[in-house]
């Protein structure tokens, strides 16, 4: 075990003590809110955008930006209150400590798979950054850094087109600073 574990390692145990503090379904609300926020954002910010220029003084510069930003609001609110009324089921039918065990587990996962998507995007950048020997040495480099390929691999069955995945991966790795 060396430094880099214990900088994965803090990570993880705060997003499971969010995890638990908040809850499974806090947790699952608070993705799919982003997920279906971001969405909705791009897909319906034309009709914000409509209702923007023809109810308030906007130029016609800024309208399409403050259209996505309310879409994604709205959403992303709506989500958060069903996500709210959904936890006051839970705790009603005394299933809160499964909720908030369940959560820290959730929050978990999202640290580990936050962390190795951050190891991938240093590497790709500064592959020199953590040396090998360090990397070698650490007992959780290796798993966390594993996890986010693993998962695009799975992923990649759900891209309908086929090219979806690719055209993401050819952007990044064209991107050089």
């Amino acid at each position: 075990m060396n430094y880099i574990d214990i900088i994965l390692i803090i990570p993880v145990i705060w997003f499971a003590y969010q995890g638990f503090k908040r809850g499974l379904v806090i947790e699952l609300a608070s993705l799919v809110a982003l997920i279906l926020g971001i969405y909705a954002a791009m897909y319906f910010s034309g009709y914000a955008a409509d209702f923007l220029v023809n109810n308030f003084d906007m130029g016609p510069k800024y309208v399409p930006v403050f259209a996505f930003i309310v879409t994604f609001i709205i959403v992303v609110v709506l989500v958060h209150l069903l996500g709210r009324i959904l936890e006051k089921l839970i705790n009603m039918v005394a299933l809160g400590f499964l909720n908030k065990l369940t959560g820290a587990v959730f929050g978990i996962l999202k640290a580990v798979l936050f962390m190795s998507i951050t190891i991938l995007v240093i590497n790709h950048f500064n592959d020199k950054f953590i040396s090998r020997e360090k990397q070698e040495s650490s007992l959780l480099y290796s798993p966390i850094e594993s996890v986010a390929p693993w998962l695009w691999d799975r992923l990649e069955n759900f891209d309908p087109d086929g090219d979806g995945f690719d055209r993401i991966k050819k952007d990044v790795e064209d991107i050089e600073i």
